[in-house]
């Protein structure tokens, strides 16, 4: 008689048990089929997140204690549900942590499941089958696995809030200062590795506070929010652009020649500003500075290209506005005069 187990907590239903070698087939069979019965009631009884497709059963095999089913209402599900068939599925043929082989179903593909850009399982797909002579504790086991695909899918989503919290900016979803500071560490490191230059910019709202004073913090939020639109779409993909607080913005160039790139995407920056920003209905002119540090000829650490970009940024303003500057060493004292006392 076959009769099912759990490899550990981390494993699956798997073994299969026979009372002889002659039954070993049929009762392989009887298993498959009520495996996929089962897999289609957890899937339906995972709820809205869980949509089946018409002629599939949709199942997850566990990776650890962690799993997720993505319905078609996440971007990425549509791709999941396609792939069935295509170079990326596979045949399943697994095993579970102690090496016993799943069943072997030879009509079922198993794709990778990411959520969030996170493994968290497989998705496995069968024909459709009755859910007819399913015992009582194989419904009741059916509901449970669909009770663990929810659960794990709202825990994935509520690691990526914890994650987006962490590491992004919540008024404008930009990256935070220590995201960035790891986007411009791995941006040295690749740097360093190929003998390449980048540039970091410092950019700020000029008289931002009159935005906040005249049309109130609402308005001051709006326009902090139309300005990271308009940087995302000047800059190029491979580009970084943050908030650190205030009106302040920074932006990572991770490959450039020389000053004249990166004056060419300061130019492209200022001039993406210069149409006026609704805020609630008011019309609002807004003039930018830039400050613009240089790898590796303005610094060799992270905290010194982001120091010189906001002292080029002062440099910028004292010149007036929709300006940028580059970051200059003050001159040289000249050893003589230090040591005469004079200036």
């Amino acid at each position: 008689m076959a009769a099912f187990t759990r490899c550990r907590p981390s494993g699956y239903i798997c073994r299969l048990m026979a009372g002889s070698k002659d039954g070993a087939q049929a009762a392989l069979e009887e298993q498959n089929r009520r495996i996929r019965a089962l897999y289609l009631i957890a899937a339906e009884d995972s709820g809205s997140s869980a949509q089946v497709d018409a002629t599939l059963t949709a199942g997850c095999r566990w990776f650890g204690f962690e799993c997720g089913y993505v319905g078609r209402r996440e971007q990425h599900a549509t791709t999941v549900m396609n792939a069935v068939g295509a170079a990326d599925a596979v045949v399943t043929g697994a095993t579970c942590k102690d090496g016993v082989p799943l069943a072997l179903w030879k009509s079922c593909f198993e794709v990778p499941l990411r959520v969030h850009r996170r493994k968290y399982g497989a998705m496995v797909f069968a024909d459709r089958v009755a859910r007819a002579d399913l015992s009582e504790a194989d419904s009741d086991l059916a509901h449970l696995m669909g009770f663990f695909v929810s659960a794990a899918l709202e825990r994935a989503e509520h690691e990526a809030r914890v994650e987006q919290l962490a590491f992004h900016d919540t008024l404008t979803g930009l990256p935070n200062r220590a995201l960035f500071d790891d986007r411009i560490r791995q941006t040295m490191a690749t740097a360093k590795r190929y003998g390449r230059g980048f540039a970091v910019m410092f950019l700020d709202l000029d008289r931002f506070k009159e935005v906040n004073d005249t049309l109130g913090h609402a308005a001051g939020d709006r326009l902090l929010q139309l300005v990271a639109g308009r940087l995302r779409a000047t800059l190029r993909e491979s580009d970084t652009v943050g908030r650190f607080g205030g009106d302040e913005f920074v932006i990572l160039q991770p490959i450039v020649d020389g000053p004249d790139d990166a004056s060419k995407m300061a130019r492209k920056i200022i001039e993406a500003m210069q149409a006026p920003f609704d805020l609630h209905g008011a019309q609002r002119e807004v003039h930018t500075s830039l400050g613009i540090s240089l790898y590796p000829q303005d610094g060799g650490a992270v905290e010194a290209l982001l120091e010189r970009a906001d002292r080029a940024l002062y440099q910028a303003k004292e010149s007036g506005r929709n300006r940028w500057a580059f970051f200059e060493a003050p001159p040289l004292a000249d050893p003589e005069k230090l040591l005469s006392g004079k200036e």
